[in-house]
């Protein structure tokens, strides 16, 4: 454990256990850390080398990209219901985007869930978001191959192993511009981090596009190209995450 990374919630149980913590992290042979913003996180609070080992997944069971383009863009959260997720932004922002053909899937629950639920009866959203609450591993998966793009308004992130999966199985990310998910997204490549301001704004103008030759091309597509969800199984995993086999070696040492 150690500061910074989510202060509401470390910071003061970091100061009861500091001298303790550092004993150990002092005499351990090896210190690990899930991602790049962790590790230099632990390598400031610890003085001592950290080595990075990307959280892993099974990608033996990826599902094939998307065969048609959706009419209706699918927009998915999966996670707690909890201020660190800042799920109002999400709601919030989904509200600016009424004239626009989405529907939306929150996964999960929590001490945020009769504010969320608040805010969707406030911005009259109840029939374009669902709420279903926690859901097995198997309805998660069937959930994210039905969707087109995964929102993360998150104030803070480790490693969102729920952006892992959503790039699994193809959907584009918009997320909150955190250090937490540079090892997970690339910009304009396979998904699109943003200011709060900006949240949802630039990638969900979702009416299709006259192709253009432009840096900014992918982040166009994003939701509403099966060539675009295409790259995102091809790349992601792979180029964002491991930048070649790290994501496979990290799951593999894993599951040994």
């Amino acid at each position: 454990m150690f500061p910074a990374a989510f202060p509401d919630q470390t910071d003061t149980l970091f100061k009861l256990i500091a001298p303790i913590a550092r004993q150990i992290w002092s005499q351990a042979a090896v210190t690990t850390a899930v991602s790049t913003f962790v590790q230099e996180l632990a390598v400031a609070a610890y003085h001592r080398p950290v080595v990075r080992i990307l959280n892993g997944i099974d990608l033996r069971d990826a599902p094939p990209p998307p065969a048609a383009i959706r009419h209706t863009r699918h927009l998915v959260f999966v996670g707690r219901f909890n201020p660190q997720k800042n799920l109002p932004l999400l709601i919030n922002a989904l509200a600016r985007l009424s004239e626009t053909n989405w529907r939306a899937t929150l996964v999960g629950d929590g001490p945020d869930r009769a504010t969320v639920e608040a805010l969707i009866d406030q911005h009259q959203l109840r029939d374009r978001i669902a709420l279903p609450g926690w859901q097995s591993a198997d309805q998660v998966a069937a959930i994210l191959n039905d969707a087109d793009i995964l929102c993360m308004p998150s104030a803070s992130e480790g490693l969102p192993v729920a952006a892992v999966e959503a790039l699994k199985h193809g959907l584009a990310i918009v997320t909150s511009e955190i250090p937490g998910v540079r090892d997970v997204v690339d910009h304009g490549v396979n998904g699109l981090p943003s200011a709060p301001r900006q949240f949802l704004r630039p990638q969900t103008e979702l009416a299709p596009r006259k192709r253009r030759n432009s840096p900014g091309d992918e982040t166009r597509e994003l939701g509403k190209s099966p060539r675009f969800r295409h790259r995102c199984h091809r790349r992601p995993i792979r180029r964002s995450l491991a930048r070649s086999r790290q994501m496979n070696a990290a799951h593999d040492g894993y599951a040994a």
